[in-house]
């Protein structure tokens, strides 16, 4: 069955390359149109996904949809459109000593699989950023919000429909596991694929595709307060970064504090007591200790740091000039001091610090030796990979 949807979304992205920047322009419109005119349909559905998770998981506002959001995408719809037309550009042209001339013209990758977890609202953004360049998607959601990402394909595909547009350029798939691997091994059919979500799901991504794959970071944040930090700008900092929305990937998940701060480190979490946990390190703990709820305080395990919480949780980790990491060679407040002291924490990889350059003002702490570079780099999609195909050459540099 998965099959049968990949030929005919690869047919589909075929014909779409003839549709003009103003054409799929307007498709974009209608659907934003659409998006606000059918709200109480998507929202209707998206009632049904909410009734499996309980309002009290942070997850549930991940998961919601409201007027206003949908409102949000529809005006983030607009935006796209409002870009300019990523195909055709001609990014290099130049006459070689020999007199042949060559030209490098932007187009369209073809078909592009996005593998994504609970958030509807991805499925409009993925499907108006692939069809105003030109591409056709195949999307995979989460088993969470199925219904939600059925009713937003079906009012895609409305649209399309009514503008005379294929409607396979866009195409969901079940939510199953099988279907995952299915798309991660669609050879022939599927461009590139890219993971949208959290570490284990791009690690996941990484270790089975066998199609080029652009892989997203893991969405752990971190706060550094310096010493020389305002300590009314670092309470409204933190305190937004944390609570505002804990179920996005740009929630505050660590805040590191230099250690001369520590006295102030109460004041600065003061305002997240009633709701946020912290898991502080030794030190912090101490300062925080009968200034924080007890209830709320722990100290921190070997898991609390590199952790994505999507929770009212904080880690919290003290550092210092001479053991936090000052740059080699420098005395500014910007080092590796984070690199270092999650050094084992770095995706599970660790085994000694290399540290290149030796000397200079900035240095970097890695967790692997520079030899590994390009086995852990994701997979470039204009060239082979030497690790997926081992009968060919390294491929020369096309570039700095």
């Amino acid at each position: 069955m998965n099959a049968l949807l990949f030929d005919k979304t690869k047919k589909a992205s075929l014909r779409l390359s003839s549709l003009s920047d103003k054409a799929r322009n307007a498709v974009l419109l209608r659907l934003a149109d659409a998006i606000v005119a059918e709200a109480d349909t998507l929202l209707a559905a998206n009632a049904e996904d909410l009734q499996n998770r309980e309002p009290s998981d942070p997850l549930y506002d991940r998961l919601q949809l409201t007027k206003e959001r949908l409102e949000g995408i529809a005006a983030d719809m607009r935006k796209v459109v409002s870009l300019p037309d990523p195909l055709g550009r001609v990014l290099v042209d130049r006459v070689l000593p020999n007199g042949l001339q060559l030209r490098k013209v932007s187009v369209p990758f073809g078909v592009i699989g996005v593998i994504y977890e609970s958030r509807p609202n991805v499925t409009f953004d993925v499907f108006s950023l692939c069809f105003k360049s030109g591409n056709a998607c195949l999307l995979k959601g989460g088993r969470d919000a199925q219904q939600s990402n059925l009713a937003a394909v079906a009012l895609i595909k409305r649209v399309l429909e009514s503008m005379a547009v294929d409607t396979d350029v866009v195409n969901l798939l079940p939510a199953t596991h099988e279907a995952a691997q299915d798309l991660l091994s669609a050879v022939g059919y599927v461009d590139l694929v890219i993971p949208r979500g959290g570490k284990n799901l791009i690690q996941f991504v990484r270790d089975n595709a066998r199609i080029p794959c652009i892989e997203t970071g893991a969405g752990v944040v971190n706060t550094y307060f310096d010493a020389a930090g305002d300590l009314a700008k670092g309470i409204r900092i933190v305190t937004n970064a944390k609570t505002r929305r804990v179920s996005v990937c740009n929630a505050l998940d660590c805040l590191i504090v230099h250690a001369s701060r520590l006295a102030d480190l109460p004041a600065l979490v003061g305002e997240m007591a009633e709701k946020v946990s912290l898991y502080a390190d030794s030190r912090a703990y101490n300062a925080l200790l009968g200034h924080y709820p007890a209830a709320r305080l722990q100290p921190a395990g070997p898991d609390s740091f590199g952790t994505e919480y999507m929770d009212y949780k904080l880690a919290v980790k003290t550092v210092d000039g001479k053991d936090g990491g000052q740059p080699t060679g420098g005395s500014g407040p910007y080092p590796d001091l984070w690199l270092r002291s999650q050094r084992s924490h770095c995706d599970g990889r660790s085994g000694g610090c290399y540290r290149f350059p030796a000397g200079g003002r900035c240095s970097l702490c890695l967790c692997e030796r520079p030899d590994q570079f390009y086995r852990w780099r994701p997979v470039r999609p204009w060239r082979r990979n030497r690790h997926q195909h081992p009968e060919t050459r390294s491929p020369r540099p096309d570039g700095p």
